[in-house]
């Protein structure tokens, strides 16, 4: 839906830079991340250029030519450390480059972690500020590719009076949940401080299937989700690179696990909801009691642009 409201906004110039465009994207038919990105170009009504004459330039995280890494395949702990080694080298360069970027320049930038689908790899390449135009780390890298360029394409191309604000939670939410709560070692991980905490309280992280066994479970799993995550994302310096010190992150359960729920900011500017469950406890299921600011959508406003 993005990509289609995106394709009606005027071309815009784009830099894209790939720190490994021949790396392989599994869910993507194994086609590699320059394929997918030239054949998503044209769909979202961009002119690639070379130079520093661009709209928006994109950096994208990949996985490193070396990498041992396949979907699939079990790994030894020698194995794994050796692959974080080799993948930390190669990010560094352009890490390094995002981190000088000016404040200007980060307004235009946008960061997707395509290291692994369905979340990020780790947290270094989260924008060391708040002032970046999007992240993303969510889906294939076809999805995540697509939907985060339509996003930053549309902010660009917006006229709103509370465009930074909006800019700014989108960006927050996008980090919090592709990160923190979706992530590889933040979450996914048997050892990620958000299981960790968890087994704690002898509740399980479930991503996908099956689902969890209760509402009454899956409240407490939340419970310590909006804990862990709230906490998490505010270390390492973060608190104060991307402004955390009166933001709140609200994690409602759309459905009985983890994966595809929703993330809010607290009395966000720009927050809307569409299909909940209305039978369970509104506290911990209904996003509009659950955050504030938060308003319902149909599908016929959806089409008509009405929200």
């Amino acid at each position: 839906m993005l990509q289609a409201f995106a394709r009606q906004r005027p071309e815009i110039k784009v830099k894209i830079n790939i720190s490994n465009p021949e790396a392989q994207q599994y869910y993507d038919f194994k086609e590699t991340a320059q394929t997918i990105k030239n054949n998503n170009i044209k769909k979202l009504g961009l002119k690639e250029v070379k130079g520093n004459d661009f709209d928006i330039q994109v950096f994208i995280f990949t996985w490193n030519p070396d990498s041992i890494y396949d979907f699939g395949k079990e790994y030894s702990l020698e194995e794994i450390l050796k692959q974080r080694q080799q993948q930390e080298k190669w990010d560094k360069p352009m890490i390094e480059q995002i981190k000088k970027l000016s404040v200007d320049q980060q307004k235009k930038t946008v960061i997707i972690d395509a290291r692994l689908p369905n979340g990020a790899w780790d947290t270094l390449s989260i924008p060391p500020s708040d002032k970046f135009l999007a992240f993303g780390s969510w889906g294939t890298f076809g999805n995540s590719f697509g939907q985060t360029i339509a996003m930053a394409k549309l902010l660009h191309s917006a006229n709103h009076q509370n465009k930074s604000a909006i800019q700014r939670q989108l960006l927050l939410e996008a980090i919090t949940h592709d990160v923190f709560f979706t992530g590889y070692k933040e979450a996914q991980h048997p050892d990620s401080p958000l299981q960790k905490e968890l087994k704690n309280q002898n509740l399980k992280y479930i991503r996908s299937d099956p689902y969890y066994d209760s509402p009454e479970e899956t409240e407490k799993v939340f419970q310590v989700i909006n804990k862990v995550i709230n906490d998490r994302i505010k270390a390492d310096g973060r608190q104060k690179q991307l402004e955390l010190d009166n933001t709140q992150f609200v994690f409602v359960p759309q459905l009985w696990r983890t994966f595809e729920s929703e993330v809010f900011i607290q009395d966000g500017v720009w927050s809307w909801t569409g299909i909940y469950r209305k039978n369970l406890k509104e506290t911990a299921f209904n996003p509009t009691v659950a955050a504030k600011n938060v308003q319902k959508f149909t599908l016929s406003e959806l089409i008509d642009e009405k929200f």
